[in-house]
């Protein structure tokens, strides 16, 4: 006698790979993503657009904008490319999967300039591949909510301005 089992042919899926990116030197891989920073007036805000080396964790470039949009995007990657001598090739772009970071508009940029795109899986969200685990913690504070947002940035992004690239500085602890 035959058990009452399933009949038909199941399909085997091959056991998923998560994707991680290595970076074993500077430029090799940049992490971006937007922020919103909230303004004095009630429901309104700023947007700090950050790109940092996922290498020396140095952030190659910042911008504070008053909308969240892919065009407001491409200035500033350029800008870091300029900066940074980026070669076609040489270069793989990390983001999550948010509406600037998967348009079209930055698709054919990162396709123009030779730089490779990279997105995280849809679930679980986790925005930056980290080349090692680490112990150490960001002291970068929170901005108070009367300042404009120019003067609530923190001094690594003053810094960062000024001189072109600078690092985050950090304090031990666990992560």
């Amino acid at each position: 006698m035959r058990t009452a089992g399933e009949r038909r042919q199941q399909l085997t899926h091959p056991v998923y790979q998560k994707p991680e990116l290595l970076a074993e030197r500077p430029n090799q891989v940049w992490s971006w993503d937007i922020t919103k920073l909230m303004r004095p007036t009630k429901w309104s805000y700023d947007y700090l657009y950050v790109i940092l080396d996922i290498f020396s964790r140095r952030i190659v470039g910042w911008c504070v904008a008053d909308a969240e949009s892919a065009a407001q995007f491409a200035p500033l990657f350029d800008d870091a490319v300029a900066k940074h001598n980026i070669l076609p090739g040489q270069l793989t772009l990390h983001a999550d999967r948010g509406a600037p970071m998967k348009a079209k508009a930055t698709a054919f940029l990162l396709s123009d300039l030779g730089v490779t795109p990279s997105h995280n899986r849809r679930t679980p969200p986790t925005t930056i591949p980290f080349r090692r685990p680490t112990s150490r913690r960001s002291s970068i504070s929170q901005p108070s909510q009367s300042a404009s947002a120019a003067s609530r940035m923190p001094k690594a992004f003053a810094a960062a301005s000024s001189t072109g690239t600078t690092k985050i500085t950090t304090t031990a602890g666990s992560a």
